[in-house]
């Protein structure tokens, strides 16, 4: 999902309704933040970027096809300019792994920017071998020419769908599983050590459908990547309530008890939603927000 107001510069104008509901309904989000729930998406154009991206930052856009050629937009999300030559890895549909950072990408085929991508901005890459449902992949680490600049790159994935490009842009294929992944850091004054104390949420799941959460926590944030998740619980159709912050038991989830006194006392966390949709891939699930409380208390 882009960040609000931006769209790929291949799209001119607004989305349609489809889109419009998606954004919410897969994203859990609106799309334009500065008019909530008016569903209203519109160009990002330079220089509007992300301040807190001090490099640049690339995201896949919404793909289609221009008669028989594949267009891919990439956007560059960054503050800088993304130069050109950055490597696109294309893997095949349910390749496994989509949405990860792999360090390897055996039978990935490659095709590349040609074209620097100045901050705020997008470019259509048409040179990429490509069918419908391929798992494609902006500045993959496995290639040579890997970028290593770049802010964020835990969702430079996308997926070509082979839809005629055309305005408006429609939302091709039914929902899809997702996962969304938090990172949180504790702040407490000298001679305090954290303590992550409590979880909730509200979520609707309609039949079929469910949203499970786990979460780790480590003394530095380097250290996440490697701890080992811990599953906190599952909001499906046999759970009537929300976990909520007020209650009743066993809600809020006491994070404390659930990770034991050591790993409850690191400085980070990170807390992962899994969305499963139903069987027909027509419903999905909707995580409206989630919270997560840590308490300061005396160093032991």
């Amino acid at each position: 999902m882009y960040a609000p107001g931006a769209c790929p510069l291949s799209w001119k104008g607004d989305w349609d309704v489809t889109c419009i509901n998606a954004v919410h309904d897969t994203c859990h989000d609106y799309c334009d933040s500065g008019q909530k729930g008016a569903g209203k998406c519109v160009e990002w154009e330079a220089p509007n970027f992300d301040d807190k991206c001090s490099d640049f930052e690339l995201g896949v856009g919404l793909t289609c096809k221009e008669s028989n050629t594949p267009v891919i937009p990439i956007c560059n999300t960054g503050s800088k300019e993304a130069p050109k030559g950055i490597p696109i890895a294309v893997m095949p549909k349910g390749s496994g792994y989509f949405g990860t950072e792999p360090s390897s990408l055996p039978g990935a085929k490659y095709c590349y920017i040609d074209v620097a991508i100045p901050a705020g901005e997008c470019r259509n890459v048409k040179s990429c071998n490509v069918v419908n449902g391929d798992e494609v992949m902006v500045n993959p680490k496995p290639n040579a020419s890997y970028n290593s600049a770049e802010c964020f790159k835990g969702d430079n994935w996308g997926i070509y769908y082979a839809t005629v490009c055309g305005y408006p842009p429609k939302c091709p294929g039914g929902y899809a599983d997702a996962t969304r992944v938090e990172p949180y850091e504790s702040t407490c004054d000298s001679g305090e050590t954290p303590q992550w104390s409590f979880l909730s949420w509200d979520a609707t799941t309609p039949v079929g459908t469910e949203i499970s959460f786990r979460i780790r926590t480590a003394k530095t944030k380097a250290d996440l990547y490697g701890a080992s998740w811990v599953t906190v619980g599952t909001k499906s159709t046999d759970m009537k309530p929300d976990c909520s912050a007020s209650g009743p038991s066993p809600c809020p989830v006491d994070l404390y008890n659930l990770l034991g006194k050591i790993d409850a006392q690191k400085k980070f966390s990170e807390i992962e939603a899994s969305f499963k949709v139903d069987g027909n891939k027509k419903v999905t699930p909707v995580l409206e927000k989630w919270e997560v409380s840590y308490t300061c208390i005396e160093g032991l």
